[in-house]
């Protein structure tokens, strides 16, 4: 599993990478170069993630139907919820 806490690069084979919790609230810019198997590089692609720390005050009381699933807001837009 990556931990970003150490702001260093990681390499892997595979299309996903597996990240452990733990970076403190705030913002950060992850960055993606591939390289094929011809050793050529990409064009870095750039993605701006904001952590944020959510305090729940009371309770919280769900009414029967109701979706529960977490559904991540990226550019603004609510998406589809996380399966």
């Amino acid at each position: 599993m990556a931990n970003f806490t150490q702001q260093r690069k990681f390499t892997t084979r595979k299309p996903t990478l597996k990240v452990e919790a733990g970076l403190d609230p705030g913002s950060y810019i992850f960055e993606l170069v591939v390289t094929d198997s011809s050793g050529n590089r990409s064009k870095a692609g750039r993605l701006k993630v904001d952590i944020v720390r959510i305090r729940v005050v009371g309770p919280i009381i769900l009414e029967p139907g109701v979706d529960t699933r977490l559904r991540p807001v990226i550019d603004g837009r609510l998406r589809p919820p996380i399966s």
